[in-house]
């Protein structure tokens, strides 16, 4: 069951994460979320969304590795 939205965690659209992760195409982020444990994204309508805290912990991760 998906967590409830929350004022405090905003979510990120696709085209701004992309350039956060260092400014990577769709199909490296596709990739990223199947093989390398990247965050699930919240679909709203066609579009999707991910929560700005589990990005950062899982670039906190990532960059100690």
């Amino acid at each position: 069951m998906a967590r409830p939205l929350s004022m405090d965690d905003p979510l990120i659209p696709a085209t701004k994460l992309r350039k956060i992760v260092g400014d990577i195409s769709d199909m490296t982020l596709w990739r990223w979320s199947k093989h390398r444990g990247f965050p699930s994204p919240t679909k709203i309508g066609r579009r999707r969304y991910w929560r700005q805290s589990e990005v950062t912990a899982w670039v906190e991760q990532h960059r100690q590795a």
